[in-house]
Order: C-alpha cells, then sequence, then structure tokens
C-alpha cells in the first residue's frame, strides 16, 4: 500500500492542474467566440491562435504526465492483484505437500488471505481517491477565495437568497 502512494502521489496535483488547464482552455475557447468580430476586425486570429495553441499544448503535456503516472500505477496494482491471487497458495503449498495440511485448509487458507486483503487494499482504488482530492482541493480553493473576496468586501453586490413566498 506503501508503494501505491509513492507511484501515486503525484496524481493529485497532476490532476489538479489538468481540471485547471481544461478550465483554462474552455475559457478561452468561449473568450474567442464570444469576442469573434473584434479579433477579426483587428486581424487578432494569429494571436488568438497562437494563444489557444499554447494552452492547448500546456493542456496536452499534463495529460501526457497523467496518463504516464496512472499507467505506472496501474502496473503496479494489476501486478500487485496477480502476486496477491498467487501468495498464499506459494506460502501454504509446502505445508499442503508434506501432509501437514489437507487440501481443504490450503484453500480455506487461500480465501482467508484473499479477502483479508481486498478488505485493506485501497491500491486498486488510488486514482480515484486522488481524483475525488484534487477535485476537493479545486472547491476548497475557490470557496477560500469567495469567503476572502466576501470579507474585503470586494465582490460587489453580495447575493441573497430570495425571500420565500407562499404559494397559494
Amino acid at each position: 500500500m506503501v508503494a501505491a502512494h509513492f507511484i501515486g502521489r503525484n496524481l493529485i496535483p497532476l490532476n489538479f492542474k489538468q481540471q485547471r488547464r481544461e478550465a483554462d482552455f474552455r475559457f478561452a475557447i468561449a473568450r474567442v467566440t464570444d469576442q469573434a468580430d473584434p479579433v477579426a476586425l483587428m486581424r487578432g486570429e494569429p494571436v488568438e491562435r497562437e494563444e489557444l495553441n499554447r494552452r492547448f499544448d500546456a493542456l496536452v503535456l499534463n495529460w501526457l504526465a497523467l496518463v504516464y503516472r496512472q499507467t505506472k500505477l496501474n502496473g503496479f496494482v494489476f501486478g500487485y492483484f496477480h502476486v496477491s491471487t498467487v501468495l498464499p497458495l506459494l506460502i501454504l503449498t509446502p505445508a499442503f505437500l508434506i501432509g501437514a495440511i489437507p487440501l481443504g485448509v490450503l484453500i480455506q487458507g487461500s480465501e482467508a488471505f484473499r479477502k483479508v486483503e481486498s478488505a485493506f487494499a485501497f491500491c486498486t482504488s488510488y486514482a480515484k481517491i486522488a481524483e475525488w482530492k484534487a477535485l476537493l482541493d479545486r472547491v476548497s480553493q475557490f470557496e477560500s477565495a469567495m469567503m476572502h473576496m466576501d470579507e474585503h468586501g470586494q465582490g460587489g453586490p453580495r447575493l441573497r437568497p430570495p425571500p420565500a413566498t407562499s404559494f397559494r
């Protein structure tokens, strides 16, 4: 389990950056779309294209790093899964071969190991946990920025929920 964390620990910042890069790229596309007429009038297509390419390149580079790290983690997880399937049999087989335990005990021991190991194995879910952690970090960052804006009065008028009205 420590090895899964060592291999996958970079997934959290990579997922965080990936979400940020995707949002930046979507924002840039929406901005260019909204400002298409002024861009065309000022012949700013090369500048806008360069900016979109820069953001897209950053998105792709981060995505490649994310895929590389997830591939390493998946290789470890699947290797661990296959080794953990065979390991209890390898440990108990010598006792079975010398007649110290019957075949039923060998199978029961293997199944007991598998159940205990699967109860404690989080490494199969490590990539998803890292993705959730990155998402929570982004939401937390957004929340703290909004609280900072509210505290310093830079947010303009605060949004208030509409008054409750009764419908009859």
